[in-house]
Protein backbone atom coordinates (compact mmCIF):
# COMPACT_ATOMS: atom_id res chain seq x y z
CA UNK A 1 0.00 0.00 0.00
CA UNK A 2 1.05 3.33 -0.88
CA UNK A 3 2.52 5.21 2.06
CA UNK A 4 1.53 9.60 1.11
CA UNK A 5 0.05 11.83 2.63
CA UNK A 6 -3.44 11.02 2.83
CA UNK A 7 -3.28 7.00 3.83
CA UNK A 8 -3.93 6.49 7.42
CA UNK A 9 -0.53 4.32 7.38
CA UNK A 10 1.56 7.31 7.47
CA UNK A 11 -0.66 9.46 9.55
CA UNK A 12 0.35 6.01 12.24
CA UNK A 13 4.15 6.25 11.34
CA UNK A 14 3.98 10.24 12.01
CA UNK A 15 2.12 9.47 15.53
CA UNK A 16 4.64 6.59 16.18
CA UNK A 17 7.73 8.86 15.70
CA UNK A 18 6.02 11.93 17.06
CA UNK A 19 5.57 10.64 20.43
CA UNK A 20 9.49 11.05 20.90
CA UNK A 21 9.36 15.31 21.23
CA UNK A 22 7.95 16.82 23.72
CA UNK A 23 6.64 20.15 22.65
CA UNK A 24 3.50 20.35 20.88
CA UNK A 25 4.63 23.22 18.51
CA UNK A 26 7.81 21.00 17.49
CA UNK A 27 5.08 18.04 17.06
CA UNK A 28 3.13 20.15 14.92
CA UNK A 29 5.68 21.74 12.41
CA UNK A 30 7.27 18.03 11.73
CA UNK A 31 3.93 16.63 10.90
CA UNK A 32 3.73 19.33 8.60
CA UNK A 33 6.83 19.06 6.73
CA UNK A 34 7.05 15.15 6.59
CA UNK A 35 3.24 15.37 4.84
CA UNK A 36 4.34 18.39 2.80
CA UNK A 37 7.55 16.19 1.65
CA UNK A 38 5.23 13.19 1.47
CA UNK A 39 2.75 15.19 -1.35
CA UNK A 40 5.24 16.33 -3.50
CA UNK A 41 6.49 12.91 -3.78
CA UNK A 42 3.45 11.92 -4.30
CA UNK A 43 4.21 8.15 -4.20
CA UNK A 44 5.08 5.70 -1.21
CA UNK A 45 7.50 7.96 1.65
CA UNK A 46 9.24 4.48 2.38
CA UNK A 47 10.44 4.33 -1.32
CA UNK A 48 12.01 8.05 -1.56
CA UNK A 49 15.24 8.45 -2.55
CA UNK A 50 18.22 11.05 -2.22
CA UNK A 51 17.00 12.44 -5.42
CA UNK A 52 13.68 13.17 -4.06
CA UNK A 53 14.55 15.38 -0.81
CA UNK A 54 16.50 17.19 -3.04
CA UNK A 55 14.16 18.18 -5.19
CA UNK A 56 11.82 19.39 -2.80
CA UNK A 57 14.53 21.23 -0.71
CA UNK A 58 15.14 22.96 -3.94
CA UNK A 59 11.31 23.46 -4.30
CA UNK A 60 10.68 24.92 -0.49
CA UNK A 61 13.58 27.17 -1.08
CA UNK A 62 13.49 28.13 -4.38
CA UNK A 63 9.61 27.47 -5.83
CA UNK A 64 8.13 28.46 -2.67
CA UNK A 65 11.00 31.17 -1.34
CA UNK A 66 10.78 29.88 2.28
CA UNK A 67 13.13 31.47 4.58
CA UNK A 68 16.57 29.58 4.66
CA UNK A 69 15.51 28.57 8.67
CA UNK A 70 12.56 27.76 7.63
CA UNK A 71 14.02 25.33 5.10
CA UNK A 72 16.71 23.75 7.49
CA UNK A 73 13.87 22.73 9.92
CA UNK A 74 11.62 20.91 7.74
CA UNK A 75 14.94 19.17 5.77
CA UNK A 76 15.78 18.38 9.52
CA UNK A 77 12.35 17.31 10.56
CA UNK A 78 12.13 14.60 7.21
CA UNK A 79 15.71 13.80 8.33
CA UNK A 80 14.36 12.74 12.09
CA UNK A 81 11.72 11.01 10.17
CA UNK A 82 13.86 8.69 7.82
CA UNK A 83 15.75 8.25 10.99
CA UNK A 84 13.17 6.78 12.93
CA UNK A 85 11.28 4.52 10.16
CA UNK A 86 15.19 3.03 9.68
CA UNK A 87 15.41 2.17 13.10
CA UNK A 88 12.37 0.48 13.09
CA UNK A 89 13.49 -1.43 10.08
CA UNK A 90 10.96 -0.12 8.01
CA UNK A 91 13.49 1.58 5.47
CA UNK A 92 17.47 0.77 4.86
CA UNK A 93 18.82 4.43 4.35
CA UNK A 94 17.82 7.90 5.63
CA UNK A 95 17.77 9.23 2.08
CA UNK A 96 17.73 13.23 3.86
CA UNK A 97 20.61 11.78 5.08
CA UNK A 98 23.52 13.72 3.10
CA UNK A 99 21.46 16.29 1.48
CA UNK A 100 22.76 20.10 1.75
CA UNK A 101 20.63 22.29 3.19
CA UNK A 102 20.62 26.31 2.76
CA UNK A 103 23.47 27.68 4.56
CA UNK A 104 22.82 30.81 7.42
CA UNK A 105 23.52 34.00 7.67
CA UNK A 106 26.85 34.82 8.63
CA UNK A 107 26.39 35.73 12.49
CA UNK A 108 28.38 36.07 15.48
CA UNK A 109 29.22 32.59 16.71
CA UNK A 110 27.74 31.52 19.32
CA UNK A 111 29.95 30.19 21.85
CA UNK A 112 33.40 28.79 21.60
CA UNK A 113 35.18 27.84 19.05
CA UNK A 114 36.71 23.76 19.44
CA UNK A 115 40.04 24.83 19.70
CA UNK A 116 39.10 27.45 22.85
CA UNK A 117 37.40 25.39 24.63
CA UNK A 118 39.69 22.31 24.30
CA UNK A 119 42.17 24.89 25.83
CA UNK A 120 39.55 26.11 28.72
CA UNK A 121 38.89 22.39 29.60
CA UNK A 122 43.19 21.47 29.80
CA UNK A 123 42.94 24.90 32.11
CA UNK A 124 39.92 23.74 34.40
CA UNK A 125 42.27 20.27 35.03
CA UNK A 126 45.05 22.03 35.61
CA UNK A 127 43.43 24.17 38.31
CA UNK A 128 41.28 21.59 39.50
CA UNK A 129 38.66 18.65 39.74
CA UNK A 130 36.63 20.66 41.43
CA UNK A 131 37.01 23.36 38.18
CA UNK A 132 37.35 20.67 36.06
CA UNK A 133 33.65 18.91 36.84
CA UNK A 134 32.26 22.54 36.88
CA UNK A 135 33.43 22.95 32.90
CA UNK A 136 32.74 19.49 31.88
CA UNK A 137 29.31 20.04 33.05
CA UNK A 138 28.71 23.16 31.31
CA UNK A 139 30.59 22.56 28.34
CA UNK A 140 30.13 18.86 27.80
CA UNK A 141 26.86 18.17 29.03
CA UNK A 142 24.97 21.66 28.04
CA UNK A 143 24.07 22.31 31.70
CA UNK A 144 23.45 25.86 32.98
CA UNK A 145 25.40 27.42 35.52
CA UNK A 146 22.70 27.15 38.01
CA UNK A 147 22.48 23.40 37.39
CA UNK A 148 25.76 22.74 37.17
CA UNK A 149 26.37 24.26 40.55
CA UNK A 150 23.33 22.26 42.27
CA UNK A 151 23.49 18.96 40.80
CA UNK A 152 23.58 16.54 43.56
CA UNK A 153 25.88 13.18 43.78
CA UNK A 154 22.40 11.39 45.11
CA UNK A 155 20.61 12.51 41.56
CA UNK A 156 23.67 10.62 39.88
CA UNK A 157 22.58 7.08 38.40
CA UNK A 158 25.42 5.35 36.34
CA UNK A 159 25.77 7.80 33.34
CA UNK A 160 22.61 9.85 34.35
CA UNK A 161 22.01 12.89 36.12
CA UNK A 162 19.14 14.27 37.15
CA UNK A 163 18.59 18.09 37.41
CA UNK A 164 16.25 20.99 38.05
CA UNK A 165 16.09 22.88 35.08
CA UNK A 166 14.47 26.25 34.20
CA UNK A 167 11.40 26.11 34.99
CA UNK A 168 11.06 23.81 38.26
CA UNK A 169 10.94 20.95 36.42
CA UNK A 170 13.68 17.69 36.35
CA UNK A 171 15.31 16.61 33.40
CA UNK A 172 17.65 13.47 32.77
CA UNK A 173 21.00 14.29 31.64
CA UNK A 174 23.11 11.73 29.93
CA UNK A 175 27.08 12.01 30.80
CA UNK A 176 29.52 11.31 28.22
CA UNK A 177 32.48 9.71 29.61
CA UNK A 178 35.14 12.65 29.93
CA UNK A 179 31.97 13.91 32.03
CA UNK A 180 31.45 11.44 34.10
CA UNK A 181 35.01 11.17 34.82
CA UNK A 182 35.43 15.03 36.00
CA UNK A 183 32.15 14.03 38.25
CA UNK A 184 33.95 11.53 40.02
CA UNK A 185 36.88 12.99 40.53
CA UNK A 186 35.01 15.81 42.04
CA UNK A 187 33.12 13.81 44.39
CA UNK A 188 35.55 11.02 45.45
CA UNK A 189 34.00 9.32 47.84
CA UNK A 190 31.51 11.41 48.82
CA UNK A 191 27.98 9.52 48.62
CA UNK A 192 25.88 12.96 48.95
CA UNK A 193 25.96 16.91 48.76
CA UNK A 194 26.31 19.12 45.55
CA UNK A 195 28.85 17.49 42.73
CA UNK A 196 30.50 20.86 42.57
CA UNK A 197 32.26 22.20 46.31
CA UNK A 198 34.99 24.65 47.03
CA UNK A 199 38.04 23.45 49.02
CA UNK A 200 36.13 24.01 51.87
CA UNK A 201 33.58 21.69 51.20
CA UNK A 202 31.09 24.26 50.67
CA UNK A 203 28.57 24.75 47.54
CA UNK A 204 29.79 26.69 44.88
CA UNK A 205 27.54 29.57 44.06
CA UNK A 206 27.21 31.12 40.69
CA UNK A 207 28.95 34.11 41.18
CA UNK A 208 31.97 31.95 42.46
CA UNK A 209 31.63 29.62 39.12
CA UNK A 210 31.34 32.53 37.25
CA UNK A 211 34.32 34.49 38.55
CA UNK A 212 36.16 30.88 38.05
CA UNK A 213 35.40 30.98 34.55
CA UNK A 214 36.32 33.96 33.50
CA UNK A 215 39.84 33.35 35.88
CA UNK A 216 40.28 30.42 33.77
CA UNK A 217 39.49 31.84 30.51
CA UNK A 218 41.79 34.69 30.88
CA UNK A 219 44.71 31.87 31.88
CA UNK A 220 44.26 30.02 29.53
CA UNK A 221 45.02 33.26 26.64
CA UNK A 222 41.13 33.08 25.57
CA UNK A 223 40.67 36.87 24.90
CA UNK A 224 36.89 37.16 24.18
CA UNK A 225 34.24 37.54 27.00
CA UNK A 226 33.82 34.63 28.95
CA UNK A 227 30.62 33.98 30.59
CA UNK A 228 29.61 30.36 31.98
CA UNK A 229 26.61 30.79 29.97
CA UNK A 230 28.86 30.38 26.64
CA UNK A 231 29.99 27.38 27.57
CA UNK A 232 26.43 25.97 27.37
CA UNK A 233 26.21 27.77 24.12
CA UNK A 234 29.58 26.13 23.18
CA UNK A 235 28.04 22.80 24.09
CA UNK A 236 24.92 23.30 21.19
CA UNK A 237 26.83 24.57 18.47
CA UNK A 238 29.99 22.22 18.85
CA UNK A 239 27.66 19.40 18.57
CA UNK A 240 25.59 20.84 15.80
CA UNK A 241 28.97 21.49 14.09
CA UNK A 242 29.88 17.48 14.63
CA UNK A 243 26.70 16.75 12.79
CA UNK A 244 24.41 16.02 15.49
CA UNK A 245 20.94 16.66 14.75
CA UNK A 246 19.08 19.56 15.75
CA UNK A 247 16.60 17.57 17.70
CA UNK A 248 19.02 15.58 19.62
CA UNK A 249 20.75 18.67 20.45
CA UNK A 250 17.82 20.15 21.71
CA UNK A 251 16.92 17.41 23.84
CA UNK A 252 20.74 17.33 25.21
CA UNK A 253 19.81 21.24 26.30
CA UNK A 254 16.09 20.72 27.31
CA UNK A 255 14.49 23.38 25.16
CA UNK A 256 10.61 22.99 24.72
CA UNK A 257 10.92 23.84 21.16
CA UNK A 258 12.86 23.55 18.16
CA UNK A 259 13.18 27.53 17.40
CA UNK A 260 15.18 28.17 20.83
CA UNK A 261 17.82 25.28 19.29
CA UNK A 262 17.91 26.80 15.64
CA UNK A 263 19.54 29.72 16.54
CA UNK A 264 22.45 27.71 17.59
CA UNK A 265 22.20 26.90 13.13
CA UNK A 266 24.75 28.76 10.98
CA UNK A 267 26.81 28.05 7.46
CA UNK A 268 26.34 24.61 8.64
CA UNK A 269 24.60 21.58 7.28
CA UNK A 270 22.35 19.72 10.06
CA UNK A 271 22.17 16.41 9.09
CA UNK A 272 21.14 13.10 11.18
CA UNK A 273 19.11 10.46 21.26
CA UNK A 274 20.25 12.96 23.42
CA UNK A 275 23.39 10.43 24.64
CA UNK A 276 24.89 9.93 20.76
CA UNK A 277 24.59 13.44 21.43
CA UNK A 278 26.55 13.87 24.53
CA UNK A 279 28.80 11.67 22.79
CA UNK A 280 29.82 13.14 19.88
CA UNK A 281 30.03 16.60 21.81
CA UNK A 282 32.85 14.30 24.10
CA UNK A 283 35.18 13.57 21.20
CA UNK A 284 35.16 17.06 19.91
CA UNK A 285 35.79 18.50 23.21
CA UNK A 286 38.34 15.76 23.77
CA UNK A 287 40.34 16.02 20.93
CA UNK A 288 43.75 17.35 21.36
CA UNK A 289 43.03 18.60 24.86
CA UNK A 290 46.28 16.66 26.20
CA UNK A 291 49.26 16.83 23.92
Amino acid sequence: MAVTTTTPRLRQLLDDWLIEFRSPGTRGSYRRAVEQFAEFIGRDVLEATRSDVRRWVAHISQGEGLKDSSVRQKASAVSSFYRHLKAEGLVDTNPAAEVRRPQGESEPRLGLSAHDARKLITQAESHSRMAAALVWLMAGAGLRVAEACTARIEDLDGDLLTVKVKGGHRQIKPLSEPVLAAVKAATGTRKEGTIVVDRDGHEVTEKKAQRLVRKLAKTAGITEKITPHILRHTAATLALEAGTPLEDVSALLGHRSLETTLRYVRNRDVIGGTREAAATLARTLTHQTRR
